[in-house]
């Protein structure tokens, strides 16, 4: 890596850059996930289960972080593969909105919505180690903590206001019976919003990653430094854990909010809201407290916390909704301090050279469990479906018990990180 001064105008313009993609890719998720998704996953005759496996999809294109490892062998230009892949991954969720008005059969539309996600996210995740180590070597190593969670902040205050627009006027498109003048408004802000990440990126000072010396040594000694490195393989096997654990429930969250709970879109976006207003006002004393304590300690009180949200959700049933306001922020809470120090967290194990590989052998890894996850999760709940809601004589929603299963999942991971991650002696880099 070449020397970078962290006081320049052009790294500044490169943080910049990156906190405000970090905020616009934010937003474009929130219309591609959850009850949005449902909405459109139902409008075009799928099954919960089916929706909830497709809703998991982000998780199985984990895998493709595994191609990053085989691009960092060859010189490449890191912001043109970036934008390119981001900028051709985010029109895919253009196209999906885009997909309800083509004149072609239900299980075409079904088809090509499978297509669409599976496409948008595989672009994405080949270049997202490549995207996070070129865009986060403008930040000071000693303030990665802090920085992630100003970013996070930034996200979070945006979003808030923009679930609450969102989940407002697609409600009012829904109750007219304007299904499809919602799905045209959301194609349009997907759009805006990835004209906004293009720019945004082009903002970002190229860096030269790719004179490493992992890209001259053999597969054999990347495995060695990575997936076969003592102090990291603890790492995998609690994010598997914990990918598993969500997975396994929250993909199917979204239809039951809005099939089950009853919940309309509005209602869903203020609670997001609420829950993205909590995350942000932990989401800096977390970055603090990661910076000070370890990236382990801070995902390990993120997990415990993610762990008591599933558990809110096995007592969550249409007279007790408001348990979904528990869950959310909890969960919301709870990814302040996983999301970017599971990101962080490979600072402290891996050398600096193999930062990407690592990432992407733990992401592809992560994933692969979580979609398994989610797979089982639609076996549950076909099965409590089929019996009518019930599960040995008692009435129980499927979500319930796939709630309880990624409780005890994820306490599993909590103490892998307590008494071994954790202990592990850190690289300082």
């Amino acid at each position: 890596m070449e020397y970078i001064n962290y006081n320049s105008k052009e790294a500044n313009m490169s943080r910049n850059g990156y906190v405000w993609f970090c905020a616009f890719e934010y937003f474009i998720s929130i219309l591609v996930t959850d009850a949005f998704l449902a909405k459109l996953l139902k409008n075009v005759g799928m099954s919960d289960s089916l929706t909830g496996i497709i809703s998991s999809f982000v998780s199985f294109a984990f895998l493709f972080q595994l191609l990053s490892i085989f691009i960092l062998k060859r010189k490449i230009n890191a912001k043109a593969m970036c934008i390119a892949f981001e900028t051709f991954s985010q029109l895919c969720f253009v196209f999906l909105y885009v997909i309800p008005f083509l004149p072609v059969s239900a299980l075409l539309k079904s088809m090509l919505v499978v297509v669409a996600i599976m496409v948008a996210y595989a672009l994405k995740y080949v270049v997202a180690s490549i995207l996070f180590r070129w865009a986060n070597s403008y930040v000071d190593p000693m303030q990665r903590g802090s920085f992630s969670a100003i970013k996070e902040m930034i996200s979070l205050f945006g979003g808030i206001i923009f679930s609450f627009v969102m989940g407002m006027a697609t409600d009012k498109f829904f109750e007219a019976g304007n299904n499809e003048g919602a799905f045209l408004f959301l194609a349009i802000m997907v759009f805006v919003l990835t004209v906004s990440n293009f720019l945004c990126l082009s903002k970002i000072k190229n860096c030269d990653i790719n004179t490493d010396q992992s890209a001259k040594v053999p597969m054999k000694t990347v495995l060695q430094k990575t997936l076969l490195n003592k102090k990291f393989l603890p790492v995998i096997i609690a994010t598997s854990l914990f990918s598993f654990g969500v997975y396994i429930t929250s993909g199917f969250l979204g239809v039951y909010k809005t099939e089950d709970l009853f919940i309309k879109l509005g209602v869903v976006s203020i609670i997001t809201s609420v829950g993205s207003a909590a995350r942000m006002i932990v989401s800096k004393p977390f970055g603090k407290y990661s910076d000070k304590k370890s990236y382990a300690k801070g995902m390990e009180l993120g997990y415990f916390i993610i762990a008591v949200a599933f558990l809110a959700i096995t007592f969550t049933v249409p007279d007790t909704w408001w348990l979904m306001i528990v869950y959310t922020v909890l969960y919301s809470v709870g990814y302040a301090g996983v999301n970017q120090n599971t990101l962080n967290i490979a600072y402290s194990y891996i050398e600096a050279d193999y930062i990407s590989q690592a990432m992407a052998f733990r992401s592809a890894i992560s994933g692969i469990v979580g979609f398994a996850g989610a797979l089982v999760g639609a076996k549950i709940l076909d099965f409590v479906q089929a019996n009518g809601n019930m599960l040995f004589g008692i009435p129980v929603y499927g979500q319930q018990v796939m709630a309880l299963i990624s409780f005890v999942c994820v306490m599993i991971a909590v103490a892998i990180i307590h008494f071994i991650i954790a202990k592990t002696k850190v690289i300082v880099q």
